[in-house]
């Protein structure tokens, strides 16, 4: 019997499109940032302990609407982009909502929890 030949993997090449090749088009946008992001929480006064407390939030506000609601607004740091805690609506499905931070010293926050 003869020696088996050994194959080498498959090469992949990545082909790099111009833009003349593969124009973008898009319709114009005049969004220009965000402004919040809003965090459902189940109970807003165990969450905004929570995110001041544990994870050094600053509150910026915390105050009632014309439609006896309450809006709470806090940020990382003053200047950073702001999140609202509000209520968590029972008869909404909704996916998981992905919101990540970055901190200094992960570890050291997560043992103040």
């Amino acid at each position: 019997m003869g020696r088996r030949q050994r194959h080498s993997p498959l090469r992949r090449t990545t082909r790099i499109y111009t833009t003349k090749e593969h124009p973008v088009t898009a319709a114009p946008t005049y969004i220009t940032g965000i402004r919040t992001v809003s965090i459902p929480v189940n109970n807003q006064d165990l969450a905004l302990n929570f995110y001041i407390e544990t994870l050094g939030f600053t509150l910026l506000a915390d105050n009632l609407t014309t439609n006896v609601r309450r809006w709470i607004e806090l940020a990382p740091r003053r200047g950073q982009r702001p999140v609202t805690l509000e209520p968590a609506a029972s008869e909404l499905t909704r996916g998981a909502i992905g919101i990540r931070f970055t901190a200094d010293d992960a570890e050291a926050v997560y043992s103040r929890s």
